[in-house]
C-alpha cells in the first residue's frame, strides 16, 4: 500500500492501494472493516512479539506499526477523495497504546487540524511534485519502526 503512493489520485493503483489498506486492517482485526467509517475504537489490541500480528499492534521491532499504518491509510484515503474515512483513519492512529511515544505524532495531529479538502486538491494536479506527501518522506520506515529517533 505504501509504495503505491506515487500513483495519481484517479489511477486504479490508488484505489487498489486503499483496498489493500482495508484488507490489511481486516487481517489485523479479524473482522470486516467499514470502508466509510473504519472505526477501530473497540478493535485495538495490545502490542505483541508474535509476528505478523506485531506489525498490526506494535512490537519491539515495529513499535509504531499501528500508528504509522493508520497515517498511511489516512493519507491514501485523502488521495482517493474519501475524506470522512481518512479523518477516522487518522483518529485511529491515536488509539495505539504507543501513540504518546510516537516520534511522528505531531505530523498526524497536523493532518487532523488541516483542511483535508485542500490536501485532496493537491492530488488532482498531474505534477506529483505538487502533491501533499503520503506517509512521512523521508521518514517512511521510521514512521512505524522508530522508537528512539
Amino acid at each position: 500500500m505504501h509504495i503505491r503512493r506515487f500513483a495519481a489520485a484517479d489511477d486504479t493503483v490508488t484505489a487498489n492501494a486503499i483496498e489493500a489498506g482495508f484488507k490489511f486492517w481486516e487481517y489485523c482485526a479479524g473482522v470486516p472493516v467499514d470502508r466509510d467509517n473504519p472505526d477501530f475504537t473497540d478493535l485495538v489490541r495490545l502490542p505483541t512479539e508474535a509476528m505478523p500480528e506485531g506489525f498490526c499492534w506494535g512490537s519491539p521491532r515495529v513499535p509504531h506499526g499501528f500508528e504509522g499504518s493508520w497515517l498511511i491509510t489516512g493519507d491514501l484515503l485523502v488521495k482517493g477523495g474519501h475524506l470522512g474515512a481518512a479523518k477516522r483513519a487518522y483518529l485511529n492512529a491515536r488509539l495505539g497504546v504507543n501513540y504518546d511515544r510516537w516520534k511522528h505524532k505531531d505530523e498526524l495531529e497536523s493532518r487532523l487540524s488541516e483542511d483535508l479538502e485542500a490536501r485532496y486538491a493537491t492530488y488532482l494536479n498531474r505534477n506529483p511534485d505538487l502533491w501533499a506527501p503520503v506517509g512521512l518522506p523521508p521518514f517512511s520506515c521510521t514512521q512505524c519502526h522508530a522508537s528512539k529517533f
